[in-house]
């Protein structure tokens, strides 16, 4: 996720995610998006399911986004 998103680590959304890959634990958030910060009318609510190869450890994460505009 760091390559797509640099500064990911920094942001209030990374110990919520790095706790869902070590757990397995689905993740939902509702913020502004990372992809859009210059744009304040976006939010996005984002849902995390965290998926393993082989039913244990967490190496992959499906990733469901809406797209909403601030009211």
């Amino acid at each position: 996720m760091a390559d797509l998103f640099p500064g990911i680590k920094s942001s209030d959304a990374w110990p919520s995610i790095a706790k869902a890959a070590e757990t397995g634990v689905i993740y939902f958030r509702r913020a502004k998006t990372m992809s859009n910060p210059e744009k304040d009318f976006i939010e996005s609510e984002r849902l995390y399911l965290p998926l393993a190869a082989n039913g244990r450890d967490v190496d992959m994460f499906l990733n469901i986004t809406v797209y909403l505009k601030f009211r």
